[in-house]
């Protein structure tokens, strides 16, 4: 999953790159690496190359019901895609679960 979200936000670095056409002196700061997996946009102000502040989604609007992962959603006891088993070096066994237990 950390993989995914560092690759998402590597490509928004480099689309903000892309934006500023080398106008900054100096390198725009790295988003936190969980605003890609959130859909996170960066909101830039005129006359600016580095995003300001970010607009995400409302986690409320998600359903606590289902799995939120890179872009898919999940219901409750389903498992991920193989695609994406393979992608972010998931055990087969990834499902999608709607209780929490404590980390160990």
């Amino acid at each position: 999953m950390w993989n995914s979200i560092t690759a998402s936000g590597l490509m928004l670095v480099a689309a903000l790159a892309t934006l500023c056409h080398g106008a900054c002196d100096e390198p725009c700061p790295v988003p936190p690496k969980h605003y890609a997996e959130l859909g996170c946009k960066p909101i830039l102000e005129e006359g600016q190359c580095c995003p300001k502040r970010y607009q995400c989604p409302e986690l409320t609007d998600r359903d606590g019901n289902k799995c939120y992962f890179n872009g898919n959603i999940y219901p409750a006891g389903a498992k991920l895609a193989p695609t994406e088993q393979e992608i972010h070096s998931c055990s087969p066994a990834c499902f999608c679960s709607n209780h929490t237990a404590p980390a160990t």
